[in-house]
């Protein structure tokens, strides 16, 4: 069969996966050499024939990358790095954007180019939209109120690229979107997920900036992430890292019921405003993802939270679950024994308060863990006796001497899977057993007189 004779699924493979090997080759040479290579490579490709001509005006009209997006980021709980706490510097900050977004993190697409390529490319009916609406200088000014007014034109531009992908669209289905740490932004952002019912895959990735007090810091209220007069689709991928913002969750019914089917969920902010404490919150939120297999729950500002002890939950399960990093003010065994994941294979802690004021995890209630970080006050020995770990059942990166000391560094563990509770051998059979299990049923003897 000669290449004009193929099927247009089979063209329509060809040009997708040309089109974003050419946008990955070209992600670290910056500017926008990694878009243009995706467009010359969509010219090439349609001087083909006419019909790889009507295939790549099909693509065309369906995705638009301005960088090569990942729609299914990596959550690993023992490969990741911890959000940087809001008194590190913004390098700190810069790193952690850079390894949760790749190499082709740090080049900047002018927004002004992209908007014409999205203008020119006619993406009226995109399924799959990944652009950069950062505003280059921001995330190292000094004072975000002088750099806005000075260069006011790029916040335009910013704003009129987010604006062509807030428009409602019955079929976007993957977005990946970076944008500035502002406020006015995140509107935005709020109008792209609320006006667009069918997405399933959702990546935020909001670049770290100086924050001034005289500055409202920006804030995503889940609230307004769903219309009452719509029905979503429910999610496949939720990520939304933001150092410097604030997510407010006074009320998140709508927002639960859109994550029924989430595989990755992930919340990386600084402050986090609901009417009840944080823990509380994730409980729910874990009942709300039944079928999650990476969860990241990270803040930065860890307000201490009063304990309401009439507060009941039911435990939450999690049969996929095999991730789970939470850096928040306090995580002990009151929420820790609330979590059936049996399958749970890294747990990643960093809190504020000791894990070991409020009971422990029965022995193995998380029977499949391989690997601990934990980064709490108290005891090693403590901490890993709170999530039903033997002392006898793991190794460590610390000293022997320091078991016992109150040690408030990060400790990493590795559970050894050989060591595991044995279980009860099954009894042996005896051979008469065996033989009368096997052997045939004896034959009726024939009598005498028959």
């Amino acid at each position: 069969m000669s290449f004009c004779q193929l099927p247009p699924e089979i063209l329509l493979h060809i040009g997708s996966f040309a089109v974003g090997s050419a946008t990955a080759d070209h992600a670290t040479s910056g500017g926008n050499n990694s878009l243009m290579a995706a467009v010359s490579t969509q010219q090439a490709l349609g001087l083909v024939n006419r019909k790889m001509q009507r295939v790549m005006d099909d693509h065309n009209s369906k995705v638009f990358h301005a960088f090569h997006p990942n729609f299914q980021p990596n959550l690993r709980a023992f490969v990741t790095m911890w959000l940087p706490e809001a008194s590190s510097l913004d390098d700190a900050q810069r790193r952690y954007l850079k390894f949760h977004g790749g190499s082709n993190w740090t080049p900047l697409v002018g927004s002004n180019f992209q908007s014409i390529a999205i203008d020119n490319l006619s993406a009226t009916r995109l399924q799959s939209v990944s652009i950069d609406s950062r505003v280059p200088g921001f995330s190292s000014s000094n004072n975000p109120h002088v750099f806005g007014l000075r260069f006011f034109n790029r916040w335009f531009a910013s704003a009129a690229l987010l604006a062509r992908v807030a428009v409602p669209n019955l079929n976007l289905r993957s977005a990946h979107l970076r944008m500035p740490a502002q406020a006015e932004a995140f509107l935005f952002l709020e109008a792209i997920m609320a006006h667009n019912n069918q997405l399933r895959h959702l990546v935020i990735e909001a670049d770290a900036a100086f924050h001034s007090s005289k500055m409202p810091r920006p804030q995503l209220r889940l609230s307004k992430l769903s219309a009452d007069c719509c029905t979503y689709a429910t999610m496949d991928t939720f990520v939304f890292r933001a150092p410097i913002a604030k997510v407010v969750a006074d009320d998140s019914l709508q927002f639960f019921e859109r994550l029924k089917t989430v595989r990755k969920f992930c919340i990386a902010a600084h402050t986090f405003s609901t009417s009840v404490p944080v823990w509380h919150w994730i409980l729910r939120l874990l009942h709300s993802l039944p079928n999650a297999e990476q969860i990241d729950f990270s803040l930065l500002d860890h307000v201490a939270e009063d304990f309401h002890p009439d507060a009941k939950f039911d435990v939450a399960h999690l049969p996929n679950l095999t991730d789970l990093t939470l850096s928040i003010h306090q995580v002990d065994a009151r929420l820790l024994t609330k979590i059936n994941a049996p399958n749970l294979r890294a747990i990643r802690i960093r809190t504020s308060t000791p894990i070991d004021g409020y009971g422990f995890c029965s022995l193995e209630h998380f029977p499949s863990l391989l690997y601990v970080t934990i980064q709490a006050p108290g005891t090693i020995s403590g901490n890993c006796n709170t999530l039903g770990i033997q002392p006898h059942n793991y190794v460590h990166n610390i000293s022997k001497h320091q078991l016992d000391l109150d040690y408030g560094e990060e400790m990493v563990a590795y559970i050894k899977p050989y060591d595991r509770r044995t279980r009860k051998a099954t009894p042996l059979l005896k051979r008469s057993d065996f033989l009368s299990a096997t052997s045939p049923p004896p034959s009726k003897r024939t009598r005498l007189h028959e």
